[in-house]
């Protein structure tokens, strides 16, 4: 399983991916062309082809997503879901975290911690996520004035 967290404009996840005998190492955490991060938890092989779906633009017919859930960090700091299905849909939280990790994650964002020291606090109590801890940065969140269009 997984342990994603975010709170802008940082996404961290943990790299664990596990079977019945067999653990290996991947990357959960994406960067969009727009400077969305991107981190999914969940069935592994829906969660890889929502992300691959997403990093290439959305093009063709979106993969089943039944199994996963992605999280979205906007360089707004807007922060979105997807569950299952499309559409993804807006959360109002300053910080969300999902997998089998997420509640403890969760308490450690709701006491300050940034989203990586969130998701070692979760390695340490969870056996189904582990080192190393990934980690992706928004480089900055626009000003209301960048956001702004102008109409001529």
């Amino acid at each position: 399983m997984t342990t994603v967290a975010c709170r802008f404009p940082t996404m961290a996840a943990d790299t664990m991916l596990s079977d019945d005998n067999t653990a290996f190492k991947v990357q959960k955490i994406r960067q969009l062309e727009d400077g969305t991060l991107i981190g999914a938890a969940g069935e592994w092989s829906k969660c890889y082809a929502g992300i691959k779906w997403f990093v290439e633009g959305c093009q063709g017919d979106a993969p089943s997503l039944q199994g996963a859930q992605l999280l979205f960090l906007k360089p707004s700091g807007e922060i979105w879901m997807l569950d299952n299905d499309l559409p993804a849909f807006p959360l109002l939280d300053e910080f969300a975290a999902i997998g089998s990790g997420a509640q403890s994650a969760m308490l450690s964002l709701s006491k300050g911690l940034s989203p990586t020291e969130a998701v070692k606090d979760a390695i340490s109590v969870h056996p189904c996520s582990n080192n190393p801890v990934q980690e992706l940065h928004i480089k900055e969140k626009p000003s209301v004035s960048r956001r702004k269009r102008t109409i001529r």
